[in-house]
Protein backbone atom coordinates (compact mmCIF):
# COMPACT_ATOMS: atom_id res chain seq x y z
CA UNK A 1 0.00 0.00 0.00
CA UNK A 2 1.67 3.59 -1.29
CA UNK A 3 1.32 6.51 0.88
CA UNK A 4 -0.65 9.21 -0.71
CA UNK A 5 1.95 11.56 -0.58
CA UNK A 6 4.68 9.82 -1.92
CA UNK A 7 5.58 6.49 -3.70
CA UNK A 8 7.03 4.90 0.13
CA UNK A 9 5.32 1.60 0.57
CA UNK A 10 5.29 1.58 4.42
CA UNK A 11 2.66 3.55 5.82
CA UNK A 12 -0.73 3.98 8.07
CA UNK A 13 -3.97 5.13 8.00
CA UNK A 14 -4.28 8.08 9.82
CA UNK A 15 -7.90 8.17 11.04
CA UNK A 16 -7.23 12.20 11.60
CA UNK A 17 -6.52 12.91 7.82
CA UNK A 18 -8.57 10.42 6.69
CA UNK A 19 -5.85 9.44 4.39
CA UNK A 20 -2.90 6.57 3.93
CA UNK A 21 0.00 8.03 5.18
CA UNK A 22 3.81 7.00 5.44
CA UNK A 23 6.38 8.23 7.95
CA UNK A 24 7.94 11.48 6.06
CA UNK A 25 4.21 12.69 5.33
CA UNK A 26 2.62 12.33 8.71
CA UNK A 27 4.40 15.17 10.22
CA UNK A 28 1.34 16.43 12.01
CA UNK A 29 0.80 12.80 13.96
CA UNK A 30 4.33 13.81 15.77
CA UNK A 31 5.68 10.30 14.40
CA UNK A 32 8.89 9.64 15.88
CA UNK A 33 10.81 6.42 15.36
CA UNK A 34 7.59 4.11 15.39
CA UNK A 35 4.30 4.57 13.23
CA UNK A 36 2.53 3.01 16.32
CA UNK A 37 3.43 6.53 17.52
CA UNK A 38 0.83 8.08 15.30
CA UNK A 39 -1.91 8.48 17.81
CA UNK A 40 -4.83 8.45 14.80
CA UNK A 41 -3.75 4.93 13.23
CA UNK A 42 -5.93 1.94 12.96
CA UNK A 43 -4.06 0.20 10.54
CA UNK A 44 -0.42 -0.18 10.17
CA UNK A 45 0.99 -1.55 6.99
CA UNK A 46 4.29 -2.62 6.26
CA UNK A 47 5.93 -4.30 3.33
CA UNK A 48 6.06 -7.66 6.07
CA UNK A 49 3.13 -7.31 7.72
CA UNK A 50 -0.61 -5.77 8.42
CA UNK A 51 -1.32 -4.57 11.88
CA UNK A 52 -2.70 -2.44 14.46
CA UNK A 53 -1.03 0.09 17.07
CA UNK A 54 -1.54 -2.10 20.15
CA UNK A 55 0.82 -4.81 18.15
CA UNK A 56 -1.54 -7.34 17.61
CA UNK A 57 -0.63 -9.29 13.48
CA UNK A 58 -3.15 -9.33 11.14
CA UNK A 59 -1.21 -10.85 8.39
CA UNK A 60 2.48 -11.23 8.30
CA UNK A 61 3.84 -10.55 4.94
CA UNK A 62 3.99 -14.58 3.76
CA UNK A 63 -0.03 -14.39 3.89
CA UNK A 64 -0.30 -11.77 2.45
CA UNK A 65 -1.55 -11.43 -1.52
CA UNK A 66 -2.81 -9.29 -4.12
CA UNK A 67 -6.44 -10.17 -2.46
CA UNK A 68 -5.77 -9.14 0.53
CA UNK A 69 -4.45 -5.79 -0.47
CA UNK A 70 -7.55 -5.04 -2.43
CA UNK A 71 -10.23 -6.07 0.47
CA UNK A 72 -7.84 -3.83 3.15
CA UNK A 73 -8.50 -1.10 0.52
CA UNK A 74 -12.20 -1.28 0.34
CA UNK A 75 -12.19 -1.93 4.07
CA UNK A 76 -10.23 1.59 4.39
CA UNK A 77 -12.00 2.98 2.07
CA UNK A 78 -15.80 1.93 4.24
CA UNK A 79 -14.01 3.45 7.16
CA UNK A 80 -13.16 6.62 5.12
CA UNK A 81 -17.04 6.67 4.49
CA UNK A 82 -18.31 5.96 7.64
CA UNK A 83 -15.87 8.17 9.43
CA UNK A 84 -17.37 11.52 6.97
CA UNK A 85 -21.28 9.90 7.10
CA UNK A 86 -20.74 10.70 11.33
CA UNK A 87 -19.39 13.93 11.01
CA UNK A 88 -21.95 14.81 8.58
CA UNK A 89 -24.11 13.67 11.02
CA UNK A 90 -22.61 15.56 14.14
CA UNK A 91 -22.70 18.87 11.75
CA UNK A 92 -26.58 18.33 11.46
CA UNK A 93 -27.24 17.43 15.20
CA UNK A 94 -25.27 20.41 15.67
CA UNK A 95 -27.77 22.47 13.55
CA UNK A 96 -30.56 20.94 14.55
CA UNK A 97 -29.66 21.79 18.55
CA UNK A 98 -28.82 25.65 17.59
CA UNK A 99 -31.26 28.16 17.44
CA UNK A 100 -29.76 30.21 14.43
CA UNK A 101 -30.97 33.52 15.12
CA UNK A 102 -29.31 34.30 18.58
CA UNK A 103 -27.20 31.05 18.57
CA UNK A 104 -28.07 29.45 21.41
CA UNK A 105 -29.97 26.37 22.40
CA UNK A 106 -33.13 25.19 20.46
CA UNK A 107 -35.98 24.71 22.19
CA UNK A 108 -35.97 20.85 21.85
CA UNK A 109 -32.54 21.10 22.98
CA UNK A 110 -32.79 22.77 26.20
CA UNK A 111 -35.89 21.08 26.93
CA UNK A 112 -34.47 18.00 26.71
CA UNK A 113 -31.26 19.69 28.75
CA UNK A 114 -33.98 20.80 31.96
CA UNK A 115 -35.25 17.11 31.59
CA UNK A 116 -31.85 15.73 32.74
CA UNK A 117 -31.49 18.28 35.57
CA UNK A 118 -32.03 17.56 39.13
CA UNK A 119 -30.88 20.07 40.90
CA UNK A 120 -30.81 23.78 40.46
CA UNK A 121 -32.33 26.48 39.39
CA UNK A 122 -34.77 27.25 35.81
CA UNK A 123 -34.61 31.01 34.66
CA UNK A 124 -37.58 32.46 32.28
CA UNK A 125 -36.54 35.52 30.35
CA UNK A 126 -38.54 38.03 28.05
CA UNK A 127 -37.66 40.90 26.50
CA UNK A 128 -39.74 43.93 27.89
CA UNK A 129 -41.81 45.46 25.08
CA UNK A 130 -40.43 44.02 21.97
CA UNK A 131 -43.38 44.08 19.57
CA UNK A 132 -43.61 47.59 20.16
CA UNK A 133 -39.93 47.69 19.33
CA UNK A 134 -40.65 45.53 16.23
CA UNK A 135 -43.64 47.41 15.29
CA UNK A 136 -41.76 50.05 15.07
CA UNK A 137 -38.58 49.55 13.94
CA UNK A 138 -39.37 46.19 11.44
CA UNK A 139 -38.62 43.06 12.15
CA UNK A 140 -34.70 43.02 10.65
CA UNK A 141 -34.45 45.53 13.64
CA UNK A 142 -35.83 43.38 15.96
CA UNK A 143 -34.35 40.32 14.97
CA UNK A 144 -30.69 42.21 15.51
CA UNK A 145 -32.16 43.35 18.83
CA UNK A 146 -32.62 39.55 19.82
CA UNK A 147 -28.94 38.72 18.42
CA UNK A 148 -27.83 41.22 20.71
CA UNK A 149 -29.48 40.78 24.31
CA UNK A 150 -29.13 36.57 23.58
CA UNK A 151 -24.95 37.84 23.12
CA UNK A 152 -25.16 39.69 26.46
CA UNK A 153 -26.90 37.02 28.28
CA UNK A 154 -24.61 34.30 27.39
CA UNK A 155 -21.66 36.63 28.33
CA UNK A 156 -23.01 36.90 31.92
CA UNK A 157 -23.80 33.61 32.43
CA UNK A 158 -21.06 30.59 34.47
CA UNK A 159 -19.71 27.90 31.57
CA UNK A 160 -21.85 25.50 33.53
CA UNK A 161 -24.92 27.37 32.55
CA UNK A 162 -27.42 26.41 29.69
CA UNK A 163 -29.28 29.05 27.29
CA UNK A 164 -32.19 28.36 24.59
CA UNK A 165 -34.93 30.57 22.94
CA UNK A 166 -37.72 28.98 24.09
CA UNK A 167 -39.57 30.96 21.44
CA UNK A 168 -40.22 34.45 19.90
CA UNK A 169 -38.44 37.15 22.85
CA UNK A 170 -38.54 34.26 25.52
CA UNK A 171 -34.75 32.78 26.79
CA UNK A 172 -35.03 29.62 28.85
CA UNK A 173 -31.39 29.55 31.46
CA UNK A 174 -30.96 26.67 33.41
CA UNK A 175 -28.35 26.91 36.07
CA UNK A 176 -27.21 23.51 37.29
CA UNK A 177 -26.47 22.84 41.28
CA UNK A 178 -27.59 26.52 41.95
CA UNK A 179 -29.68 27.95 44.75
CA UNK A 180 -33.16 30.28 43.91
CA UNK A 181 -31.64 32.82 45.75
CA UNK A 182 -27.79 32.47 44.00
CA UNK A 183 -29.89 32.39 40.61
CA UNK A 184 -31.46 35.74 41.22
CA UNK A 185 -28.36 37.12 41.83
CA UNK A 186 -26.89 36.13 38.74
CA UNK A 187 -29.76 37.14 36.43
CA UNK A 188 -30.02 40.34 38.56
CA UNK A 189 -26.11 41.20 37.25
CA UNK A 190 -27.81 40.14 34.00
CA UNK A 191 -30.67 42.18 33.67
CA UNK A 192 -28.40 45.21 34.90
CA UNK A 193 -25.71 43.96 32.02
CA UNK A 194 -28.47 43.77 29.58
CA UNK A 195 -30.03 47.42 29.99
CA UNK A 196 -26.62 49.05 29.98
CA UNK A 197 -25.24 47.73 26.99
CA UNK A 198 -28.17 47.06 25.03
CA UNK A 199 -30.75 50.11 26.01
CA UNK A 200 -33.28 47.03 26.94
CA UNK A 201 -35.06 45.98 29.50
CA UNK A 202 -36.28 42.33 30.11
CA UNK A 203 -38.32 40.62 33.02
CA UNK A 204 -37.60 37.22 34.50
CA UNK A 205 -38.99 34.28 36.38
CA UNK A 206 -36.92 32.29 38.76
CA UNK A 207 -37.72 28.60 40.09
CA UNK A 208 -35.51 25.96 42.33
CA UNK A 209 -35.59 22.46 40.12
CA UNK A 210 -35.52 20.24 43.52
CA UNK A 211 -35.42 17.14 41.01
CA UNK A 212 -39.25 18.38 39.29
CA UNK A 213 -38.03 20.15 36.35
CA UNK A 214 -41.41 20.72 34.33
CA UNK A 215 -43.04 21.98 37.69
CA UNK A 216 -39.93 24.16 38.50
CA UNK A 217 -40.79 25.24 34.94
CA UNK A 218 -44.43 26.21 35.28
CA UNK A 219 -43.10 28.12 38.61
CA UNK A 220 -40.52 29.88 36.95
CA UNK A 221 -43.29 30.71 34.26
CA UNK A 222 -45.76 31.82 36.28
CA UNK A 223 -43.62 33.91 38.19
CA UNK A 224 -41.98 36.07 35.11
CA UNK A 225 -45.60 36.46 34.05
CA UNK A 226 -46.94 37.71 37.75
CA UNK A 227 -43.93 40.40 37.38
CA UNK A 228 -44.42 41.27 33.62
CA UNK A 229 -48.17 42.64 35.17
CA UNK A 230 -46.43 44.22 37.73
CA UNK A 231 -44.45 46.46 35.56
Amino acid sequence: MKCSQCENEAAVYCEHKKEIQCKTHCTDCNYEKKFAACPHASIIITQSALSTPDGTILLQKEDLNENHIQAFRKAALKFKEAMDSAEVMESLEKEASTDHLTQTLSRGRIEKTLEKTKSGSVVMIDLDDFKKFNDKNGHLKGDEKLREVAEKIKESLRKTDFMGRFGGDEFLVIMPETSQVEAEKIIARIKEKTLSKTNSSITYGVSEINNDSMQALKRADDELIKNKNQN
